[in-house]
């Protein structure tokens, strides 16, 4: 009806333009309907654009929007587990993978064909267990943050940068070692607690090197980043200085019990991966796939296992227990309502029992162990309106 109103509307103003102006109204005449044409064809194509952003070609379905319920603690599939909140919103924990130079997020979204995420530790628990340290994010820059576990309160702010992207803490306690991005590289730094802000650089100028991990006899265990997705693993001894290069993967974790064994994740590739949601649509790359595995390192015998490895998932960031026993991992795998999220997995130092910990359809990551190997902290989106960040202490007991 509308629409019919328009044409008729259209010849009124037609037939007046006529009669009042003679031939210059016939120019005017052809000139509106081409303008009008034109107007009509923009409609349609519009109309047709978002049609179509709801319906998959071939299938003549219409694609179900997702919708995510962040609100909610825990879920069945979790039951048994303690959750405990640790920050609060107040404390602005950035997301993992928050890049505080460009202002884009990583992991904030769910996703049915995939999700990405941080894999550099951004949370850090002290060796006496007194104290998690975290990223932050105000006044359009990251910087640790570290709070009493037991206590709550407030945070103190232990540096004053403007990209900080991951840290540890020295197995002393006395010291803190964390990745940033300056000067258009990423580097590694260190600061003593004792000492203020004063700052070590530890990365050569123009390197890329990220997640660091300390080992009890001064070394620092770390990647650098060698163009497309090639990462080598390096070591610093902060006593000689020297840098060494032992094999490739990216967030290396040192075994607390033999520093001799590194964990870390390594890429690898598959073509055509088929990947099967709940609709039975079956979705093909055209290209390789990239997924990440588990790989455990021996540097005094030369031997490397692989520890983890899943076609449908992806797997990094491990961390090992106090007691060297089991491994901590973040993994992206497809949840039963079909959505891609982050979980915390965790498997035994010989490769097995491998568990699933956490279910939420939020992302959970960057999980680190207490100092007595009983408790997961991790950063989730879970038990927040809007997905906001923040860090979760649940038991662990199996």
């Amino acid at each position: 009806m509308k629409q019919s109103n328009v044409f008729k509307r259209f010849r009124v103003m037609e037939s007046e333009t006529i009669s009042k102006n003679g031939a210059s109204g016939k120019r005017r005449k052809r000139a509106l309907k081409i303008i009008l044409s034109k107007t009509f064809f923009l409609i349609f194509l519009c109309s047709f654009i978002s049609a179509c952003s709801t319906f998959k070609f071939g299938t003549g379905k219409k694609l179900k929007k997702v919708k995510i319920s962040y609100s909610s603690v825990f879920v069945p599939e979790e039951g048994g587990i303690n959750f405990v909140r640790i920050t609060t919103d107040a404390d602005a924990v950035a997301s993992p993978g928050f890049d505080a130079t460009t202002k884009t997020h990583a992991t904030s979204k769910p996703a049915k064909s995939g999700v990405s995420w941080y894999k550099y530790p951004v949370i850090a628990v002290s060796p006496d267990g007194e104290r998690i340290g975290y990223i932050t994010y105000k006044n359009d820059v990251t910087n640790v943050m570290i709070k009493s576990t037991s206590q709550g309160g407030g945070s103190t702010q232990q540096t004053f940068r403007t990209d900080v992207r991951g840290f540890t803490f020295s197995p002393d306690g006395e010291r803190v070692c964390y990745t940033e991005f300056r000067d258009g590289n990423t580097g590694i730094f260190m600061m003593n607690f004792n000492k203020g802000t004063v700052t070590q650089r530890i990365s050569p100028t123009g390197s890329n090197d990220n997640g660091p991990s300390i080992t009890k006899d001064n070394s620092i265990f770390f990647d650098r980043f060698e163009g497309g997705f090639n990462f080598g693993l390096w070591s610093y001894d902060v006593n000689t200085g020297l840098f060494s290069n032992y094999s490739h993967g990216y967030t290396p974790c040192v075994d607390p019990t033999n520093n001799k064994i590194i964990y870390c994740a390594r890429y690898t590739f598959d073509d055509n991966v088929s990947v099967i949601n709940t609709s039975k649509t079956t979705y093909i790359t055209n290209e390789k796939s990239r997924r990440s595995e588990i790989w455990k390192l021996d540097t005094e015998k030369g031997t490397e296992e692989l520890l983890l490895s899943d076609r449908m998932s992806s797997f990094s960031s491990p961390q090992v227990s106090p007691d060297g026993k089991w491994i901590l991992i973040t993994g992206a795998n497809k949840s039963n309502n079909g959505i891609w999220n982050s979980n915390i997995f965790v498997i035994q130092s010989n490769g097995t029992r491998f568990t699933q910990l956490t279910y939420h359809p939020g992302n959970d990551m960057s999980a680190v162990w207490s100092a007595d190997g009983k408790s997961i902290y991790f950063v989730s989106q879970r038990g927040t309106e809007k997905g906001l960040y923040n860090i979760w202490r649940m038991n662990f007991s199996l």
